[in-house]
């Protein structure tokens, strides 16, 4: 074996090994819950909560470059290699998207997802109901996402909240202080 060789392979075999690394740490990571959050119900259990803002909004379920790859998959009709998956929102002007990934135990009989909207508390603006835009159930697992696009006008969240109901009774099973 040359020289050269020798360092080729040894090169690819270096990245492949970093690029291995970053999709199970990425796959493998906690996503932090809001600085305040309360469950008032436990046939909910909130997993994950996060924001994104701007005009393209993307969520993923573990890696997100397979995530993408699944989701190129699945719109090609063709099984997907992972669990991963990839959400997208894209909105027609510059606003923020919060995405829940919860669990409830409808969910584990089998009998789909709970209906659920949300309730956006803002001091001195008052209560407003905000329909999510976009749900799924995660593969593999007793778990739904679901993503509420905010108000291009409500910019400030400071001292908001963001309620979880169930419909049609209204029943508040989460908040979020955003």
């Amino acid at each position: 074996m040359t020289r050269a060789c020798f360092i080729t392979i040894a090169c690819l075999t270096t990245v492949g090994l970093l690029l291995a690394t970053v999709l199970v740490t990425r796959s493998t990571a906690a996503a932090p819950l809001p600085r305040s959050f309360t469950n008032q119900n436990p046939a909910f259990a909130v997993m994950k909560f996060e924001f994104t803002h701007g005009m393209n909004h993307t969520a993923s379920r573990g890696s997100s470059l397979l995530g993408r790859l699944n989701a190129s998959l699945i719109s090609a009709r063709k099984k997907p290699w992972t669990s991963a998956r990839q959400w997208t929102i894209t909105t027609t002007q510059d606003t923020s998207v919060l995405w829940v990934t919860f669990m409830h135990s409808n969910a584990l009989a089998g009998t789909g997802g709970p209906h659920i909207t949300g309730l956006l508390t803002r001091p001195g603006a008052g209560d407003e109901l905000i329909w999510p835009r976009t749900g799924a159930q995660l593969p593999k697992r007793a778990g739904y996402i679901e993503a509420w696009v905010f108000p291009a006008r409500a910019t400030n969240f400071h001292g908001c909240w963001f309620h979880l109901v169930t419909v049609p009774n209204g029943e508040r099973f989460a908040s979020f202080e955003l």
